[in-house]
């Protein structure tokens, strides 16, 4: 139920599963295992997400533009929310 492709570091406290994903390393596609966080329902992922950019500073300047859906999903990548350039 992980919609998102939330990573599970060492702040998630909640259940997690090993996946291997598809990661890209300076613009080379590697394939990695890492801990993923597992959620009961996609409402518990969308609130997690939800909670995820609010409460990092990581994303602040994307969430200051979510007026603007395009804004908002390019300050995300700038931010580095996934690996993949064209995510």
């Amino acid at each position: 139920n992980n919609l998102f492709n939330i990573k599970a570091d060492q702040r998630w406290q909640g259940e997690r599963t090993q996946v291997t994903a598809l990661e890209f390393e300076q613009g080379v596609a590697v394939q990695r295992r890492s801990n993923f966080r597992v959620y009961q329902s996609f409402a518990e992922s969308f609130q997690d997400l939800q909670n995820f950019l609010e409460n990092s500073s990581r994303y602040e300047k994307a969430m200051r533009q979510t007026d603007d859906p395009a804004n908002f999903l390019h300050e995300l990548q700038k931010a580095g929310y996934a690996t993949d350039p064209l995510y």
